[in-house]
């Protein structure tokens, strides 16, 4: 990440990757945009846990660093070997740098609870055969100790991130949600699980250009 440019990397899930259309629904990929004088390293991943993101804030280092904290009920699996991870990086743009989704999930597993049933969009990269230990991970152990263990990563990130928040007030943590900032937030979700569409990340960029990067001088 050497550059003269000041360099921000970007935490998150599908919220902040995008959905659907991941760079246009993309408030991160937004403010790229908007400020072709930072770099923006987006390490947001859809269906990542805030394990996956605090292994990327030790794995990389940024002037800044900004994280939408994922929700809980979530398991990520990864190699040891960060330089195999790192390979699936994709330049987006001069400033933007992001995931190739599809080709990270060949090395990597990005689980939920939602696959006691069927992930209405399959089985994602080599991860079907792990199915069964997904599925005992989450019937075995027991729900409060999923929220315990993810409040309790979210406050260690919280302390060594420069900007963090939830998305949606349901998410059980002690922050500032996004949900809270964003006029109109029901309106601008394009479907039933949060996310929001272009006009939606515009506003989301704007709240973080208001309360975070104007303030603290970055632009």
């Amino acid at each position: 990440m050497k550059s003269n440019m000041s360099n921000i990397l970007i935490l998150g899930c599908s919220y902040t990757q995008g959905h659907t259309h991941p760079y246009e629904n993309s408030w991160s990929w937004c403010l790229s945009k908007r400020h072709p004088h930072l770099n923006f390293f987006d390490y947001s991943k859809g269906g990542s846990s805030v394990q996956w993101a605090a292994h990327c804030l030790e794995c990389v280092s940024a002037d800044y660093t900004i994280a939408q904290y994922t929700s809980p009920f979530r398991l990520s699996l990864w190699p040891e070997d960060w330089q195999q991870i790192a390979q699936h990086r994709k330049q987006r743009s001069h400033n933007y740098n992001t995931w190739d989704s599809d080709s990270l999930e060949l090395d990597c597993v990005f689980a939920s609870s939602g696959w006691l049933g069927t992930p209405r969009f399959g089985w994602p990269g080599n991860s079907e055969p792990l199915v069964p230990f997904v599925r005992e991970y989450f019937t075995q152990l027991p729900s409060h100790l999923h929220t315990i263990n993810y409040q309790g990563v979210v406050e260690q990130l919280h302390q060594r991130v420069d900007f963090g928040f939830k998305w949606s007030n349901e998410d059980p943590l002690d922050v500032v949600s996004a949900e809270d900032n964003i006029t109109g937030w029901s309106e601008l979700m394009i479907d039933d699980y949060y996310h929001l569409g272009v006009e939606g990340s515009e506003r989301v960029a704007d709240w973080i250009e208001k309360d975070f990067l104007i303030p603290n001088g970055i632009i």
